[in-house]
């Protein structure tokens, strides 16, 4: 089965119990938009599911513990919301094929997704497990692209 997962801060999703257009814009910085898309990854498999978090991890400016969400693509299918295949640009090459835009056409599809991602299964890696990962696959990460702060807490001169 695969999965979209999505990098949220779980205790703003915990606020609504439905998503209505009257409070989307509360979570305008959550599902900030760049050219009317919104990053997620596709999975084949929860297996991969570290690939995904070692990919966000590494895009920060240190380690921090990562929140996510978990969506079946089924779901995503059957509110036929669109995904577009582009590469994406992590310090963790492995992840960045998994990369998908959500095109978002309409509020009612800013509607559907925020409410697939609020009913999606929220997750949470603490700072040190993140870090765990991080650090073995230190040699893995393309160093030009890690920001000073994160290197320096890797080990990585």
């Amino acid at each position: 089965m695969n999965y979209i997962i999505r990098k949220i801060k779980a205790a703003l999703w915990e606020n609504y119990v439905v998503i209505t257009s009257s409070n989307l814009h509360e979570l305008d910085k959550e599902l900030e938009l760049d050219e009317s898309c919104l990053s997620v990854y596709l999975i084949p498999s929860l297996k991969d599911i570290d690939l995904v978090i070692i990919g966000l991890a590494s895009n920060r400016k240190s380690v921090q513990r990562l929140e996510y969400s978990v969506i079946k693509l089924e779901d995503f299918e059957l509110e036929k919301i669109e995904l577009k295949k582009i590469l994406g640009d992590t310090p963790y090459e492995k992840v960045n094929k998994f990369h998908r835009d959500i095109v978002i056409n309409s509020n009612d599809d800013l509607l559907k997704v925020a409410n697939l991602i609020k009913n999606g299964k929220k997750q949470v890696m603490l700072k040190p497990d993140v870090k765990v990962l991080l650090t073995n696959v230190k040699d893995e990460l393309i160093e030009e692209k890690l920001e000073p702060t994160l290197k320096k807490e890797l080990g990585i001169k």
